[in-house]
């Protein structure tokens, strides 16, 4: 499968030698798959790629950025990502990804009233019956967990999902961590592709914006378990499994893989 990275920042140089975002990502999804290929975009720096077949599958990096910031280069991006889900491609959105697939189907992203979300969140996936619209999650969401526990930086959030998405996770700090849209899109608020070190070294750069004791909860946090690698292999399931379903005959119109025809 040939992934297309769609970059939306350069990682903050906090580490002797700080890999960029789309080297984390590759480093990490190649442990779930091997056989991965990658091309990168830097979207940031106004690159996008020149169609939907440039790939077969789509990953949206994080950002400092906020999708509601006035950034030149944000709503093209969104346009480029409302393309893909007319074609239904699959794609995954991470923290700023995922907010900015929210925003570009229609969803809202605000700024977190309760603060900076800082180190590793702990969020229960909902039960089958309590996501009933995404009933082929059990074949990606393996193995189970019956908590994540998953780095996160962020202080804007999901606030209203779009009306195609379903959610997947949640609490009451971020209830919309995790969803699923039409089977092709996947978005999720943590950072799997951190390093521990890598979030470290972010949260102590960010000392006098983010309040001290959050930064230091956030250090703590980081002793426990973290299941990055879990999650990256969801990742790659869900894209496969969307390759797969977009690839079926078409059995009726709609926006679901389940249903669409790709090239």
């Amino acid at each position: 499968m040939h992934l297309g990275i769609l970059q939306c920042d350069d990682a903050v140089p906090v580490l002797h030698d700080t890999p960029d975002y789309p080297d984390m990502f590759m480093t990490l999804l190649r442990q779930a798959d091997p056989n991965l290929r990658f091309s990168v975009w830097r979207c940031h720096e106004n690159t996008l790629p020149t169609g939907v077949n440039d790939a077969d599958g789509w990953l949206i990096t994080g950002s400092r950025a906020g999708v509601n910031d006035d950034r030149p280069w944000i709503e093209p991006l969104a346009h480029f990502v409302r393309t893909l889900w007319q074609a239904q491609r699959p794609v995954a959105g991470i923290c700023f990804g995922h907010q900015l697939i929210a925003h570009a189907l229609g969803g809202q992203v605000t700024r977190n009233p309760q603060g900076w979300g800082v180190g590793v969140a702990r969020y229960a996936p909902l039960a089958p019956e309590q996501a009933p619209a995404a009933p082929h999650r059990h074949h990606w969401m393996q193995p189970a967990l019956p908590e994540m526990h998953l780095i996160v930086s962020h202080q804007d959030h999901v606030d209203r999902l779009p009306p195609e998405a379903t959610r997947l996770a949640g609490n009451d700090f971020c209830p919309n961590f995790m969803f699923e849209a039409g089977g092709c899109f996947l978005g999720i608020q943590g950072h799997p592709e951190f390093p521990a070190d890598y979030a470290a070294g972010l949260m102590n750069a960010r000392r006098g914006i983010i309040p001290d004791d959050r930064i230091e909860a956030g250090l703590a946090s980081l002793k426990g378990p973290i299941n990055g690698d879990t999650v990256a292999r969801w990742i790659v399931q869900f894209l496969r499994q969307a390759q797969g379903r977009s690839k079926a005959p078409a059995a009726s119109p709609g926006n679901d893989c389940t249903t669409s025809a790709a090239a």
